[in-house]
Protein backbone atom coordinates (compact mmCIF):
# COMPACT_ATOMS: atom_id res chain seq x y z
CA UNK A 1 0.00 0.00 0.00
CA UNK A 2 1.54 3.54 -0.73
CA UNK A 3 1.82 5.90 1.55
CA UNK A 4 2.20 9.62 1.79
CA UNK A 5 6.05 9.08 2.91
CA UNK A 6 6.39 7.32 -0.47
CA UNK A 7 5.18 9.87 -2.05
CA UNK A 8 7.70 12.21 -1.23
CA UNK A 9 9.43 14.19 -3.59
CA UNK A 10 12.84 12.75 -2.84
CA UNK A 11 11.84 9.11 -3.32
CA UNK A 12 11.30 10.56 -6.56
CA UNK A 13 14.51 11.68 -7.01
CA UNK A 14 16.25 8.87 -5.56
CA UNK A 15 14.60 6.90 -6.71
CA UNK A 16 14.74 7.58 -10.61
CA UNK A 17 18.37 5.91 -11.40
CA UNK A 18 17.41 2.35 -9.58
CA UNK A 19 14.04 2.32 -11.70
CA UNK A 20 16.20 2.69 -15.27
CA UNK A 21 18.57 0.13 -14.03
CA UNK A 22 15.81 -2.20 -12.74
CA UNK A 23 14.12 -1.69 -16.30
CA UNK A 24 17.44 -2.37 -18.35
CA UNK A 25 18.00 -6.07 -16.17
CA UNK A 26 13.91 -6.73 -16.21
CA UNK A 27 13.09 -6.61 -20.17
CA UNK A 28 16.59 -6.92 -21.06
CA UNK A 29 16.82 -3.33 -23.00
CA UNK A 30 20.32 -2.61 -24.83
CA UNK A 31 19.65 0.12 -26.81
CA UNK A 32 19.43 3.05 -24.01
CA UNK A 33 18.49 6.82 -25.16
CA UNK A 34 19.41 9.06 -22.41
CA UNK A 35 17.39 12.31 -23.34
CA UNK A 36 19.07 15.69 -22.38
CA UNK A 37 21.75 14.06 -20.71
CA UNK A 38 24.52 15.83 -22.28
CA UNK A 39 27.58 16.80 -19.76
CA UNK A 40 25.45 15.23 -16.59
CA UNK A 41 23.98 11.82 -18.27
CA UNK A 42 22.72 9.91 -16.02
CA UNK A 43 25.10 6.72 -16.50
CA UNK A 44 28.22 7.20 -16.74
CA UNK A 45 30.53 4.97 -19.06
CA UNK A 46 31.85 2.31 -16.96
CA UNK A 47 28.47 1.91 -15.53
CA UNK A 48 26.89 1.42 -19.22
CA UNK A 49 30.44 -1.17 -19.92
CA UNK A 50 29.60 -3.30 -16.59
CA UNK A 51 25.77 -3.24 -17.84
CA UNK A 52 26.89 -4.49 -21.43
CA UNK A 53 24.72 -2.22 -22.90
CA UNK A 54 24.92 0.80 -25.78
CA UNK A 55 23.98 4.19 -24.40
CA UNK A 56 23.14 7.07 -26.70
CA UNK A 57 22.68 10.67 -25.59
CA UNK A 58 20.38 12.83 -27.20
CA UNK A 59 20.37 16.92 -26.81
CA UNK A 60 19.44 20.04 -28.80
CA UNK A 61 22.68 21.42 -28.05
CA UNK A 62 25.66 20.28 -29.38
CA UNK A 63 27.93 22.44 -26.58
CA UNK A 64 26.08 20.04 -23.91
CA UNK A 65 27.28 16.89 -26.56
CA UNK A 66 30.62 18.43 -26.58
CA UNK A 67 30.79 18.47 -22.86
CA UNK A 68 29.38 14.50 -22.78
CA UNK A 69 31.77 12.27 -21.52
CA UNK A 70 33.67 10.46 -23.90
CA UNK A 71 32.54 6.49 -24.82
CA UNK A 72 28.86 7.63 -24.97
CA UNK A 73 27.35 7.82 -28.44
CA UNK A 74 25.47 10.99 -29.19
CA UNK A 75 23.03 12.70 -31.16
CA UNK A 76 22.02 16.46 -31.64
CA UNK A 77 18.61 16.54 -32.67
CA UNK A 78 15.00 18.75 -31.61
CA UNK A 79 12.99 15.51 -30.17
CA UNK A 80 9.99 18.12 -31.33
CA UNK A 81 11.36 17.79 -35.00
CA UNK A 82 10.54 15.59 -38.08
CA UNK A 83 11.90 11.97 -37.28
CA UNK A 84 14.26 11.14 -39.21
CA UNK A 85 13.83 7.13 -40.38
CA UNK A 86 16.93 5.82 -39.16
CA UNK A 87 15.75 6.80 -35.64
CA UNK A 88 12.37 4.81 -36.08
CA UNK A 89 12.52 1.81 -33.89
CA UNK A 90 15.89 2.43 -33.23
CA UNK A 91 16.09 1.85 -28.76
CA UNK A 92 14.57 -0.48 -26.00
CA UNK A 93 14.69 2.31 -23.60
CA UNK A 94 14.06 6.18 -23.38
CA UNK A 95 14.24 8.57 -20.54
CA UNK A 96 14.32 12.04 -19.39
CA UNK A 97 15.06 13.43 -15.71
CA UNK A 98 14.00 16.81 -15.75
CA UNK A 99 13.88 17.89 -19.53
CA UNK A 100 10.18 17.42 -20.29
CA UNK A 101 9.41 20.57 -18.65
CA UNK A 102 11.66 22.29 -21.30
CA UNK A 103 10.22 21.19 -24.69
CA UNK A 104 8.05 23.48 -25.74
CA UNK A 105 6.30 20.60 -27.57
CA UNK A 106 5.68 18.04 -25.56
CA UNK A 107 3.15 16.29 -27.59
CA UNK A 108 4.98 16.46 -30.34
CA UNK A 109 8.22 14.84 -28.24
CA UNK A 110 6.25 12.04 -26.50
CA UNK A 111 5.02 10.98 -30.30
CA UNK A 112 8.61 10.86 -31.49
CA UNK A 113 9.73 9.34 -28.79
CA UNK A 114 6.75 6.48 -29.72
CA UNK A 115 8.19 5.95 -32.65
CA UNK A 116 11.92 5.76 -31.26
CA UNK A 117 10.89 3.18 -29.53
CA UNK A 118 10.92 -1.09 -30.74
CA UNK A 119 7.84 -2.62 -30.34
CA UNK A 120 7.67 -3.67 -26.45
CA UNK A 121 9.92 -0.75 -25.52
CA UNK A 122 9.88 2.26 -22.51
CA UNK A 123 9.88 5.48 -22.09
CA UNK A 124 10.02 6.29 -18.58
CA UNK A 125 10.00 10.27 -17.66
CA UNK A 126 10.66 12.88 -14.50
CA UNK A 127 9.78 15.90 -14.60
CA UNK A 128 7.91 18.66 -12.46
CA UNK A 129 4.60 19.30 -12.73
CA UNK A 130 1.68 21.84 -12.80
CA UNK A 131 0.35 23.66 -10.82
CA UNK A 132 2.52 23.23 -7.82
CA UNK A 133 3.01 27.08 -6.86
CA UNK A 134 7.27 26.67 -7.34
CA UNK A 135 6.82 25.91 -10.94
CA UNK A 136 3.41 28.40 -11.40
CA UNK A 137 5.67 30.69 -10.37
CA UNK A 138 8.47 29.49 -12.21
CA UNK A 139 6.48 29.65 -15.46
CA UNK A 140 4.63 33.19 -15.14
CA UNK A 141 8.24 35.57 -13.89
CA UNK A 142 10.48 36.85 -16.65
CA UNK A 143 13.45 33.34 -16.50
CA UNK A 144 16.49 35.85 -14.63
CA UNK A 145 14.46 36.43 -11.64
CA UNK A 146 13.34 33.00 -11.10
CA UNK A 147 17.46 31.94 -11.66
CA UNK A 148 18.17 34.07 -8.98
CA UNK A 149 15.21 32.97 -6.71
CA UNK A 150 15.86 29.45 -7.23
CA UNK A 151 19.83 29.82 -6.72
CA UNK A 152 19.15 31.64 -3.65
CA UNK A 153 16.81 29.54 -2.22
CA UNK A 154 18.47 26.33 -2.95
CA UNK A 155 22.72 27.55 -2.54
CA UNK A 156 23.50 25.93 -5.60
CA UNK A 157 23.94 27.25 -9.20
CA UNK A 158 22.24 25.33 -12.08
CA UNK A 159 22.29 26.25 -15.84
CA UNK A 160 18.72 27.10 -16.54
CA UNK A 161 16.74 26.80 -19.21
CA UNK A 162 13.25 28.05 -20.32
CA UNK A 163 10.49 25.83 -18.82
CA UNK A 164 7.08 25.65 -20.36
CA UNK A 165 5.95 22.21 -18.80
CA UNK A 166 4.19 21.22 -22.02
CA UNK A 167 1.88 18.24 -20.60
CA UNK A 168 3.97 18.53 -17.44
CA UNK A 169 0.96 17.65 -15.14
CA UNK A 170 -0.03 15.27 -12.22
CA UNK A 171 -2.11 12.11 -12.98
CA UNK A 172 -5.50 12.18 -13.95
CA UNK A 173 -7.88 10.50 -16.47
CA UNK A 174 -7.34 13.24 -18.96
CA UNK A 175 -3.58 12.60 -18.63
CA UNK A 176 -3.79 9.30 -18.80
CA UNK A 177 -6.24 9.42 -22.02
CA UNK A 178 -3.88 11.31 -23.83
CA UNK A 179 -0.82 8.81 -23.69
CA UNK A 180 -2.79 5.89 -24.34
CA UNK A 181 -4.34 8.04 -27.37
CA UNK A 182 -0.74 8.30 -28.73
CA UNK A 183 -0.68 4.55 -28.69
CA UNK A 184 0.94 3.89 -25.48
CA UNK A 185 0.42 1.94 -22.22
CA UNK A 186 0.72 3.72 -19.40
CA UNK A 187 2.52 1.62 -16.87
CA UNK A 188 2.81 3.86 -14.46
CA UNK A 189 1.72 7.55 -13.12
CA UNK A 190 3.04 8.67 -10.15
CA UNK A 191 2.78 12.22 -8.95
CA UNK A 192 5.29 13.25 -5.86
CA UNK A 193 4.70 15.65 -3.26
CA UNK A 194 7.27 18.82 -1.86
CA UNK A 195 9.84 20.15 -3.47
CA UNK A 196 13.77 21.45 -1.85
CA UNK A 197 12.89 25.02 -2.28
CA UNK A 198 12.42 25.73 0.87
CA UNK A 199 15.00 23.95 2.76
CA UNK A 200 17.24 26.31 3.61
CA UNK A 201 14.53 28.10 5.99
CA UNK A 202 13.75 25.84 8.55
CA UNK A 203 10.44 27.36 9.76
CA UNK A 204 9.38 27.37 6.15
CA UNK A 205 10.45 24.03 5.34
CA UNK A 206 8.75 22.72 8.38
CA UNK A 207 4.96 24.08 7.48
CA UNK A 208 5.94 23.28 3.62
CA UNK A 209 6.48 19.23 4.50
CA UNK A 210 3.48 19.47 6.81
CA UNK A 211 1.32 20.55 4.41
CA UNK A 212 2.89 17.94 1.67
CA UNK A 213 2.00 15.11 3.81
CA UNK A 214 -1.42 16.38 4.14
CA UNK A 215 -1.59 16.49 0.03
CA UNK A 216 -0.23 13.47 -0.54
CA UNK A 217 -2.37 11.63 2.20
CA UNK A 218 -5.24 12.82 0.14
CA UNK A 219 -3.58 12.59 -3.52
CA UNK A 220 -4.58 15.79 -4.40
CA UNK A 221 -3.70 15.38 -8.38
CA UNK A 222 -3.32 19.27 -9.42
CA UNK A 223 -0.79 20.16 -6.31
CA UNK A 224 1.83 17.26 -7.41
CA UNK A 225 5.34 19.07 -7.27
CA UNK A 226 6.75 15.86 -9.57
CA UNK A 227 5.63 13.28 -11.31
CA UNK A 228 7.08 9.54 -12.69
CA UNK A 229 5.77 8.44 -16.01
CA UNK A 230 6.46 5.35 -17.08
CA UNK A 231 5.46 4.40 -20.42
CA UNK A 232 5.28 1.29 -22.88
CA UNK A 233 4.93 0.60 -26.44
CA UNK A 234 3.30 -2.42 -27.65
CA UNK A 235 4.72 -5.36 -28.22
CA UNK A 236 4.43 -6.40 -32.07
CA UNK A 237 1.55 -9.31 -32.76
Amino acid sequence: MTTAADLDYRRAFDGFEPRVLELIAEYGHHDICDIGGGRTPLLWPKEVADLGVEYTLIDVSADELELAPEGHHTLCMDVTAPLDPANRERFDLIFSKFVAEHVPDGPAMHRNIFEMLRPGGHAFHLFPTLYHPAFVVNRILPMHLTDRLRNAMSGVKYPKFPAVYSMCRGPSPARLEAFRAMGYEVVEYTGFYGTPYLSRIPVANRADRAVNAWLARRRVRNLTSYAFLLLRKPPAP
